[in-house]
């Protein structure tokens, strides 16, 4: 075998080193080259699966919004239905009030009409009450005024009627008739005698006339006894006149026959 010279050998390890990078240096390219290529497809692998769980994300979010909105809307739409219920209950609760409050006040308006109406009513009893007892004194003492006059009228006529009976029998004694005058002193007696009777009760028919319930309508009652005893009086009165004029003509004429002729 044939020696390699020390310059052949050094040439051989020179391309056996340059072989060698260039094969490490090709294989460091290929590793580079599969790194990067991996390294793209890891990327874009990650980024469909960025957009892809982006896309999830955006999604549930929505779904989350929406939700949220709705139930936003549900609790509005609650809140306002309790509001409206708050509304109404208190617009019910102030009718309630306002109407209670009516039916008191009308309650006391009536109470108050009925205690004005009771105090007006004792109010004219009172007046009636006081009225009354003023109508009844003036009554009183309009009748006893009365009849103190009539018992006094009464007494002179009584007084007249006997001076007529003294003088009517002093002419009887010397033969004058009398006869028309006596009727006429008859008469005036017994007008006399009525009013005589009809005063003798008009103290009960004045009692009676006051004590009423209508002291007027009853003083009506009284002043018909009180005029009935007044034309009695007047009609005695009336007759005396009669008599003594039928009397003093008898008297004449009897004086007048006893004359010579």
């Amino acid at each position: 075998m044939k020696s390699l010279s020390q310059p052949t050998i050094s040439t051989l390890l020179i391309i056996s080193l340059l072989t060698g990078a260039s094969i490490a240096f090709a294989q460091e390219e290929t590793n580079s080259a599969s790194i990067e290529t991996e390294t793209s497809v890891s990327a874009s692998a990650t980024g469909e699966e960025d957009v892809s769980v982006s896309s999830e994300t955006s999604t549930s979010a929505n779904s989350q919004d929406k939700e949220a909105r709705r139930a936003a809307l549900e609790q509005n739409k609650t809140d306002m239905q309790e509001q409206f219920q708050e509304k109404r209950e208190e617009m019910e609760a102030k009718r309630a009030a306002g109407q209670a409050d009516r039916i008191e006040n009308q309650t006391e308006a009536q109470a108050q009409f009925q205690e004005n109406r009771v105090e007006m009513q004792d109010r004219i009893t009172e007046r009636k009450v006081a009225l009354q007892a003023r109508t009844q004194e003036r009554i009183t003492n309009l009748a006893a005024n009365m009849s103190n006059r009539m018992d006094a009228v009464i007494a002179r006529i009584d007084n007249i009627i006997a001076r007529i009976e003294t003088r009517m029998q002093r002419l009887e004694e010397i033969g004058v008739d009398t006869s028309k005058a006596t009727a006429s002193l008859n008469s005036a007696k017994a007008s006399i005698n009525s009013a005589k009777a009809e005063i003798a009760t008009i103290d009960t028919t004045v009692n009676t006339a006051v004590s009423s319930e209508d002291a007027r309508a009853g003083w009506e009652t009284a002043k018909a006894s009180f005029t009935s005893i007044r034309n009695h009086i007047k009609t005695a009165h009336t007759e005396l006149r009669a008599s003594v004029t039928a009397l003093k003509e008898a008297a004449a004429e009897a004086k007048a026959n006893q004359e010579p002729s």
